[in-house]
Parts: C-alpha cells; structure tokens; sequence
C-alpha cells in the first residue's frame, strides 16, 4: 500500500515538473507572428509594425531580429522584459522616438490606464553603421530619444 502511494506521488512530481519546466521553456515568437504587432507596410527596407497592446496587458515573447525605431503615440508606462536581463521600466512620452539594436526577445507589458500604442520600424537594409547616442559627442545626428542632447 505504501509502495503504490509513494510511486503515485513520485508520478505526480515528474509530470508537475514537466509543466514547470516547459512554462519555463517558453519559445519567443517572430516579430510577424506577435498578435500586438500589426505589419502595415513592407518593403526591401523596412518592415512597419503597428503595436497596440491593452492597458495592464503584455506583448507574447517576441523575437527582434533587427534593429529597429520606435515612435510611441501617447504617453505611456512599459515594463520592458528582456529575455535573460532584469526587468526595466520606461515613461515613454507622446512622439517620443527611440532606436534599439536588434537580436534579443523581450516582453513588453503595458502597465497604464491606456492602451500602449506605437510604430515599430524595422531596419532590414543597412544600420551597420548606427551607433547609439552619446552624450560626450558634439553631434548626435537624428534625436532619437532622452540619451540625446
């Protein structure tokens, strides 16, 4: 009797930590296949992603391949979850324009009263020759963000 209860609980740990293992596991789905990423335009340059994610909603895990520019539409505030770094928060203003390197997945949850709305641009041809923003230079080019003078 004691032999069955204990191989009936050993089953149920291996299969609870099969579920726990594959919700760890989760996979990060193209940038096209992302239900908040709208694609509205394309072409041999860019790809335009129209993004709308709910208030104290977030994005599935996606994939950014490319580099990319955003321009937010309203102000907003986002947890921006990149896979594998901690946790950062951004107060994104209305208009406000923001270039990132492609090459990571992230989550992005909404965490307003309103919906987070932006334009995400992404770069297919050249960018090899972008550099972030920096202060300590006379002129950064394109204003791309708070980072820039």
């Amino acid at each position: 009797m004691r032999f069955r209860s204990a191989t009936r609980i050993a089953f149920l740990a291996a299969c609870s930590l099969e579920l726990v293992a594959r919700a760890g596991a989760q996979q990060a789905v193209p940038l096209d296949r992302e239900p908040s990423h709208h694609l509205t335009l394309q072409n041999e340059y860019v790809r335009v992603f129209k993004v709308e994610v709910a208030p104290h909603a977030s994005t599935l895990l996606h994939q950014h391949d490319r580099d990319y520019i955003f321009v937010t539409f309203g102000t907003s505030s986002v947890e921006n979850d990149v896979l594998g770094k901690a946790p950062v928060r951004l107060q994104l203003q209305d208009r406000e324009a923001r270039f990132a390197k492609g090459g990571f997945a992230h989550v992005a949850k909404n965490l307003a009263e309103r919906p987070f709305r932006n334009v995400t641009v992404e770069l297919l041809k050249g960018g090899d020759s972008v550099a972030p923003c920096d202060r300590t230079k006379e002129n950064c080019g394109l204003q791309l963000g708070p980072d820039c003078p």
